[in-house]
């Protein structure tokens, strides 16, 4: 389980000054990135014991740094270069052919390369996460958000990848692009499941997608209730900034 935490110890305050409180759940499933190119890696030795690195990944130094922790030799034993990656979306960051070709290359001290096809490639890499997110927030008949609490679950997958990396950008995004002086934010992964995978790009942009819902509903008085829980039914706020 990777717990990541964005906390403010003011928020509960936030909300009793509020004169309405919006809360919602929102909920995503898991995303197959379907690129349709081929997803390869050429590995083969260079000079001083190193090996240069032809592959398609989308994060060259990611993918850079994982195979020399799978592989168990410093990161400057690679020189990764890049070519077209061609479509991505977030499910060519997973190191999977480099370290085999790498491996290979090793073995037998002669150019390898490792490919997979889009079926394969299908089958053998994560999906995208199962996300669920709670909002809450404290809005003012102006129009200003006060306060903000936010609680997210990533169904991570068995292997947490990047996972953590994730998690810290999804404490970040979820205050958003507004000016909230109370915020509290937990992103939580962890999952049991074999073949889900980490929750990186796709989810960042769900996740905005939600938090950028909430002024929608703020909209509609009949989703308000106040900070002692009784609903409110007025004329709608102001849109809020």
């Amino acid at each position: 389980m990777i717990i990541r935490n964005c906390v403010s110890a003011t928020v509960e305050r936030g909300f009793a000054s509020a004169d309405h409180v919006l809360e919602q759940r929102y909920q995503m499933s898991p995303i197959e990135h379907a690129p349709t190119e081929t997803n390869g890696s050429i590995a083969a030795p260079d000079t001083n014991g190193r090996y240069v690195v032809y592959t398609s990944t989308q994060a060259l130094f990611f993918s850079l740094d994982t195979c020399a922790k799978i592989l168990d030799v410093p990161s400057n034993t690679f020189h990764f270069i890049g070519g077209t990656v061609g479509g991505g979306f977030g499910g060519k960051v997973d190191t999977l052919t480099e370290p085999l070709a790498i491996l290979g290359a090793m073995l037998t001290g002669v150019p390898c390369a490792t490919s997979s096809a889009a079926r394969r490639r299908c089958n053998m890499v994560r999906r995208a996460a199962a996300e669920r997110i709670y909002l809450k927030d404290g809005v003012m008949r102006d129009g200003r958000i006060v306060a903000r609490k936010v609680r997210a679950y990533f169904d991570s997958g068995s292997y947490t990848r990047l996972s953590s990396y994730a998690a810290v950008k999804c404490a970040a995004h979820l205050p958003g692009p507004y000016t909230i002086p109370n915020v509290t934010a937990i992103s939580i992964a962890s999952s049991s499941q074999p073949h889900t995978g980490h929750c990186d790009a796709w989810l960042r942009r769900h996740r905005d997608g939600f938090r950028d819902r909430m002024p929608d509903g703020q909209a509609r008085p009949s989703r308000w209730h106040g900070p002692d829980g009784v609903p409110h039914r007025q004329t709608p706020i102001a849109t809020a900034t």
